[in-house]
């Protein structure tokens, strides 16, 4: 069973969308944020209770398939 999350790791395709979803609608703490140059890439680290969010942007990410769920 799962006890407990330290952290979750997301890619973005659009950072400042993502960062007014996460704080401004969600309501989910800025920790820290930084342009990383070497990258063209935004990272943000947010909490919400005890659980830390990193929040990564990329010029061009791989996008992947949605998820398929089985029916009941």
């Amino acid at each position: 069973m799962l006890n407990a999350i330290h952290h979750v790791a997301l890619i973005c395709t659009d950072y400042d969308r993502s960062r007014r979803f996460c704080v401004e609608l969600l309501g989910l703490d800025l920790i820290r944020e930084v342009y990383r140059e070497e990258r063209q890439s935004w990272k943000a680290d947010l909490r919400i209770g005890s659980v830390q969010l990193e929040w990564f942007s990329f010029p061009a990410p791989v996008m992947r398939p949605p998820i398929q769920r089985r029916q009941a």
